[in-house]
């Protein structure tokens, strides 16, 4: 329950036209979602290293980084590993908060 209201919190407060423009960072996405074996996982914006990198962790476990070029590591996830943020972009799998639509 706490999850959904920080969720309803965060689209209404990020909706606000200045406010709302990107994601939370500016050309990060606020989540990523990747297949697995077990159905899909929806990972979520960490944290932000000053190098550059970004960390992504799912709510039931798991971490992906985000390296300072764009490529996503996820261990044993072909569906998003090795992917730039532009490729996974453009097959759906980047959503902003900002916005009720994919990214």
């Amino acid at each position: 329950m706490r999850i959904w209201i920080f969720s309803v919190f965060t689209a209404v407060l990020l909706g606000h036209p200045v406010l709302g423009q990107a994601g939370m960072f500016d050309n990060l996405p606020d989540m990523i979602h990747c297949k697995t074996p077990k159905g899909t996982i929806v990972l979520y914006l960490d944290r932000i290293q000053d190098g550059g990198s970004a960390y992504y962790r799912g709510l039931g476990g798991g971490i992906a980084e985000l390296d300072a070029n764009g490529v996503l590591h996820r261990e044993n996830q072909p569906d998003c590993d090795g992917k730039s943020l532009d490729q996974l972009r453009a097959e759906g799998k980047t959503w902003n908060t900002a916005t009720p639509e994919l990214e």
